[in-house]
């Protein structure tokens, strides 16, 4: 009779710190939400239009979106903000535009949107590269040079709309490809390594272990 009624108190106990627990996620939540709203009234008109023009160039991939402004802006609000909290700020943003205005503000034939959008194209570009590189690091087992990092880049910005495609960064010459890597490695988190050699059955991939590998992959 004790063990049965012990066994009782326990399940009473379990549902009563159940209930608790729902009621400290339903205040967090409400927290998440109040601040949400508080940080979107301080979102700048620019920023803004920066948000929805990534959301569009990303094709509505709303962490790269987040990922790519993070490296974009790095002032209050916006960096003062949790991941998730920043993924629905994204989505509020775009709840409160329709997809005519979302448009306009990404229409590259629009000189007015010019500028922004090349910074955002090249933004959009080294991310690209960023996870070509994390994933030829992981999945391959390849750190590419740095020669081959720069071709990925080129061929990440053919993407570009033909009114950007002729004015997103260019490294004329060596040094300044090096420089472009420099500061590539700096913003994506990138670091000069190799990869260790594992079993690779195609000889040619041995040559291109050398230069570029991201901080998740063992360096």
């Amino acid at each position: 009779m004790s063990a049965l009624r012990e066994e009782i108190l326990a399940v009473i106990g379990e549902l009563q710190e159940s209930r608790r627990e729902a009621r400290r996620a339903k205040r967090r939540y409400a927290h998440a939400l109040r601040r949400s709203a508080l940080t979107l009234s301080g979102l700048s008109v620019v920023h803004r239009r920066q948000l929805l023009r990534m959301l569009r160039i990303s094709q509505e991939n709303y962490d790269a979106t987040v990922t790519c402004i993070d490296h974009a802006s790095r002032r209050p609000p916006w960096s003062g903000l949790s991941f998730d909290l920043k993924r629905r700020l994204l989505q509020d943003v775009e709840a409160q535009h329709s997809a005519a205005e979302i448009s306009v503000v990404s229409d590259p034939r629009l000189a007015a949107n010019r500028r922004a959008l090349r910074y955002l194209w090249n933004l959009w570009a080294e991310y690209r590269v960023a996870e070509w590189v994390r994933d030829t690091n992981q999945r391959r087992g390849v750190a590419p040079s740095s020669a081959r990092v720069y071709e990925e880049l080129l061929r990440q910005a053919e993407a570009a709309p033909p009114a950007l495609r002729g004015h997103l960064q260019r490294a004329r010459t060596r040094n300044a490809k090096r420089k472009w890597a420099g500061r590539w490695r700096k913003t994506w988190s990138g670091k000069l390594g190799t990869l260790a050699i594992g079993d690779v059955d195609d000889p040619a991939q041995f040559q291109e272990k050398a230069l570029f590998c991201l901080a998740r992959a063992r360096c």
